[in-house]
């Protein structure tokens, strides 16, 4: 197995959760069907400080999905290479 490269790996998962938030915005907005649900769920319990459901609000999410996704995929990969090494000096 490799080691994960941290810096790419965080900016993977900062862009992943930060369109998402956009796209989804986006679909809550233009009324695409199948979006209500995962935006209202957004609004609810994912919510970040200023986001709401319009174009601004989608803008300001994806700004804190990235941050929030960014920190939560850089600490994996600093677990995932953590225990990696750990496993690899028992063998």
């Amino acid at each position: 197995m490799q080691k994960l490269s941290v810096s790419r790996f965080a900016l993977a998962g900062g862009l992943l959760v930060g369109l998402m938030t956009i796209l989804v915005t986006a679909g809550v907005i233009l009324k695409v069907p199948g979006t209500e649900v995962v935006g209202s769920f957004i609004a609810k319990y994912g919510s970040s400080y200023g986001y709401t459901v319009s174009w601004l609000g989608a803008l300001i999410g994806g700004f804190w999905g990235f941050v929030k996704g960014f920190i939560i995929a850089w600490a994996f990969a600093l677990i995932y290479d953590g225990l990696l090494s750990v496993g690899k000096k028992k063998q």
